[in-house]
């Protein structure tokens, strides 16, 4: 396969505390990639880097094969870059499709354009519109495009923030604990709806601590622990692997079945 993001020998120092470590990933175009270790152990600062929220001390970072390491956030976006974040955070007093409907225009530098042209205007925004309610298809909220986001349930907003970054199609997104605070219910729709996303061409990179979701929806998974790689191998070998036993896992981890 293709790598489409690689990512070496990272450090990443906040005063005396090293979040990162020399810490490598890679991702192969295609694929949905688990990154996984305990609290502290620098996932969330790994993808701050690759999006450009935060500086590496030293290492690099290339994505389809460019270095990026030294753009802003707003080029890798452009790149095809999206991002979600831990928390929620939708626009309450806006709707559903507005939520979404943002989200498209802050990714799509051509949208502000289009829109200042009235003929080209009103084609655009029919075709964002459409794309928007695509997304929320994908996300189980076709039916509530008129409602105000703060009105949604805690899985609602979840699968809300999950539309609004995949609406600009990316060619790499980065989940930072999608299935936070989801039922199980919802966590089953969430791993179908990255898996159809996935199908639809993209490739995404989940942090997560729902052993049982990562397990069951990651082609391969990278381990990191105290800011450093530990392990990267498909899911069945990284649970027997007792670096990441002694580290995450603990001895009395019973092994998940991948598929």
């Amino acid at each position: 396969m293709t790598l489409l993001l690689e990512v070496q020998d990272l450090s990443v120092t906040y005063g005396s505390f090293k979040a990162l470590n020399g810490a490598s990933l890679r991702v192969e175009k295609g694929e949905i990639h688990g990154l996984i270790g305990p609290n502290g152990s620098g996932k969330t600062t790994m993808l701050n880097v690759v999006c450009g929220f935060a500086r590496a001390r030293a290492g690099s970072i290339a994505f389809a094969d460019a270095r990026i390491e030294r753009l802003p956030v707003h080029r890798r976006a452009a790149m095809g870059l999206g991002r979600t974040f831990q928390g929620i955070a939708v626009f309450s007093e806006l709707s559903v499709m507005e939520n979404v409907l943002v989200g498209l225009h802050l990714r799509d530098s051509q949208s502000f354009f289009r829109s200042c042209i009235p003929f080209l205007g009103q084609a655009a925004e029919l075709e964002n519109q459409q794309r928007a309610l695509a997304a929320l298809k994908w996300a189980g909220l076709e039916g509530s495009t008129a409602v105000p986001a703060g009105t949604l349930s805690f899985g609602g907003q979840r699968m809300l923030d999950l539309a609004r970054a995949m609406v600009a199609t990316p060619s790499l997104l980065l989940l930072d604990e999608p299935a936070a605070g989801l039922n199980p219910n919802e966590v089953a729709q969430l791993a179908a709806i990255v898996r159809e996303f996935r199908a639809r061409g993209s490739t995404v990179v989940v942090v997560e601590h729902h052993l049982k979701f990562v397990m069951g929806l990651c082609d391969r998974i990278t381990v990191l622990n105290f800011g450093q790689t530990i392990a990267a191998d498909t899911p069945d070998k990284v649970q027997k692997n007792p670096a990441v036993i002694e580290a995450y896992l603990g001895p009395d981890h019973v092994s998940i079945d991948a598929h």
